[in-house]
């Protein structure tokens, strides 16, 4: 598979990983010979060589281009550089990614960029601690904490 055999590919892992990042994967992972098993067939059927750096390259630049858009909103595009813009365009001709940029339902106890909830508050709950689902805040306080953390060990 030399040429043109990675779109699929590409598309396939970022779909896996679409329904990974907002809780819809398996609950429990598969059994280890299970993997070693499909690894072997990946290994024999999926892309080879310098094909396999391209699926690798365009599978980061479209996952990394659905993080950007998910985070900055309408503000992404000044944050993607036009050769990525192009290999973007590529898996994006029929509409593919921007129904992947679409809020989807998060089905996890915590946010994700881009995820919703179907709770109305607009809260997660978790034991009793709840909290905005803007994960902002929550990277903000995250900062703030290892940066206390930090502090304290100088400190010391």
């Amino acid at each position: 598979m030399q040429q043109g055999g990675r779109k699929t590919f590409v598309m396939e892992t970022v779909l896996a990983d679409d329904a990974a990042y907002f809780g819809r994967g398996p609950q429990k992972p598969a059994p280890r010979f299970v993997g070693e098993l499909l690894a072997t067939v990946l290994e024999k059927l999926g892309p080879k060589g310098l094909e396999f750096a391209r699926y690798s390259l365009d599978y980061h630049y479209v996952r990394n281009f659905l993080h950007t858009q998910r985070s900055f909103g309408k503000r992404a595009d000044a944050h993607i550089p036009k050769f990525a813009k192009m290999i973007i365009h590529q898996y994006n001709q029929n509409g593919e990614l921007d129904m992947l940029i679409e809020p989807q339902e998060n089905l996890h106890p915590f946010p994700v960029f881009g995820g919703y909830d179907d709770n109305a508050s607009g809260t997660h709950d978790i034991k009793g601690f709840s909290y905005k689902t803007d994960p902002r805040l929550l990277n903000l306080a995250l900062v703030a904490l290892f940066l206390l953390l930090g502090a304290f060990v100088t400190i010391k």
